[in-house]
């Protein structure tokens, strides 16, 4: 179920420094030209990356990335985020996932229709076809054993 099983992953205790200063370029560039930036933090499997962090020592980065938003890093900025690494009803079913990190079709539809839920989200994007998304999202609920766009064939 892993993403990288072989892979002796240590992700660092922080943020780096010249990566929040390479995002807080792209902010000042893409609001410069009239840009609202979202960014959305997808579901991960959390039986492998649990939520929150506390107990896993490798992914101090995460932990820290999570002080960020919990500190308004992104509110500051004037940037929609939204999170849902730990996905009720999703996150804790490795079915509804590829691997630990990449979620399926059923949570990716549901991620967008709970963000089509937010009129922040609904405002920058007023010809979505919310009933569609949550349309496709139902009949994805219905099918169950549905074979994903792209199967996991690792």
């Amino acid at each position: 179920m892993q993403a990288f099983p072989n892979a002796d992953v240590d992700y660092g205790n922080r943020m780096g420094e010249n990566e929040l200063e390479q995002f807080d370029e792209f902010v000042s560039e893409v609001q410069a030209r009239g840009i609202t930036l979202v960014c959305v933090q997808m579901p991960c499997y959390t039986k492998e990356v649990p939520y929150p962090f506390a107990r896993m020592a490798n992914l101090g980065e995460l932990q820290d990335f999570a002080a960020h938003v919990r500190n308004g890093y992104f509110d500051k900025r004037h940037v929609i985020f939204f999170d849902f690494l730990s996905l009720e009803g999703y996150s804790d079913d490795s079915t509804n996932f590829l691997d630990s990190i990449h979620p399926n079709e059923e949570v990716t539809l549901a991620v967008l229709s709970k963000m089509a839920d937010d009129p922040r989200f609904l405002a920058l994007l007023p010809k979505l076809d919310v009933a569609a998304i949550k349309k496709k999202l139902a009949e994805v609920q219905m099918s169950p054993g549905q074979e994903n766009l792209y199967p996991n064939e690792y």
